[in-house]
């Protein structure tokens, strides 16, 4: 996430990230996921290695789980809102 300083004129990168527990996961168990935020409304998606978006679900609130119902491999978790990218973080399934 880039957030624009206008008072020094230049960009600076913010480290936003989303906890993710357990992480490695075995296929089928349960994930939770956390943010540092108490943002509404947000989306939380995993896309695996060829780019294709292999869950989408809601996340109201700081908290949410999920079952890793995904063949073993790497894959990405975003948490959007609207269609502004807000975490990105490395999801393994074994």
């Amino acid at each position: 996430i880039l957030n624009f300083n206008t008072i020094l004129g230049y960009e600076e990168l913010t480290a936003n990230h989303a906890d993710i527990f357990p992480n490695p996961v075995e296929r089928g168990q349960m994930v939770k996921v956390s943010i540092s935020s108490n943002r509404k409304n947000l989306k939380v998606q995993v896309i695996n290695a060829l780019g294709m978006v292999v869950m989408t679900t809601n996340m109201n609130g700081e908290e949410m789980e999920f079952a890793a119902n995904f063949a073993p491999g790497f894959y990405t978790l975003k948490v959007v809102e609207s269609d502004k990218q807000l975490y990105v973080e490395k999801l393994i399934v074994k």
